[in-house]
């Protein structure tokens, strides 16, 4: 269910939301490793706020706690199709490391047939 379709506080129409789909990769396309890394780095970057070249820093120094964490893995399920844990964001620490992980995953399993993950519609402002 996406978020726009409900209602705002006391029933008010909610503003519209754009569904992380739109943002997504085109159907039956499949990145490469390197587009594979460059989206989650766009993820990690967008999830924890950040602009620059903090990229040396850990999950935990950037300011990463485990909503974040729940929001990048759902993000990277929704939009590369690949499954990863949010515990290993602490197992993998740092952005390269994680990104090495996240690419070794898709690599090792088939994208998951059935779409998004469910939780994604209820911890990220969009669908």
């Amino acid at each position: 269910m996406c978020m726009a379709s409900l209602g705002g506080p006391s029933g008010a129409p909610a503003a519209p939301l754009a569904c992380p789909h739109a943002y997504g990769v085109p159907a039956g396309r499949a990145l490469s490793p390197r587009e594979t890394g460059e989206r989650v780095e766009e993820i990690w970057k967008s999830a924890l706020g950040l602009s620059g070249g903090e990229t040396d820093a850990t999950f935990r120094e950037l300011g990463g706690r485990a909503i974040a964490a729940v929001r990048i893995v759902a993000r990277i399920e929704d939009e590369l199709g690949i499954r990863v844990k949010a515990g290993d964001l602490y197992g993998h620490p740092r952005l390269d490391a994680f990104t090495r992980h996240v690419v070794a995953a898709g690599q090792a399993a088939r994208p998951w047939p059935y779409g998004g993950s469910t939780i994604s519609a209820w911890l990220s402002p969009t669908c």
